[in-house]
């Protein structure tokens, strides 16, 4: 794995550690499944803003569209497109 592959794991991650919050965050850094992080047993022990988890879905959302478009998968990269929007509209608390 090269140092930028490195760099992106990480940032993605750590992102994926604010939104898991303190206490999961350390199962998020060593790559544990999403039971040990706790998504799926039930979601997470703290609260999370929508307009936090709309900010995160939306920055995801924008890398992946990148991915799409450069692999030309023009369908996915419009419906990412969508998804980056709606998630915008979320974040502002437009419901």
């Amino acid at each position: 794995m090269g140092k930028t592959q490195k760099r992106v794991q990480t940032l993605e991650t750590d992102n994926a550690a604010k939104v898991l919050g303190s206490r999961n965050a350390a199962a998020a850094r060593t790559g544990a499944g999403d039971m040990e992080a706790g998504i799926g047993a039930g979601g997470c022990d703290e609260q999370i803003l929508p307009s936090d988890a709309a900010g995160y879905i939306q920055e995801m959302a924008i890398e992946l569209k990148d991915i799409a478009e450069s692999a030309r998968l023009s369908f996915l990269a419009y419906l990412l497109d969508l998804v980056i929007e709606e998630s915008g509209m979320q974040k502002r608390g437009r419901f």
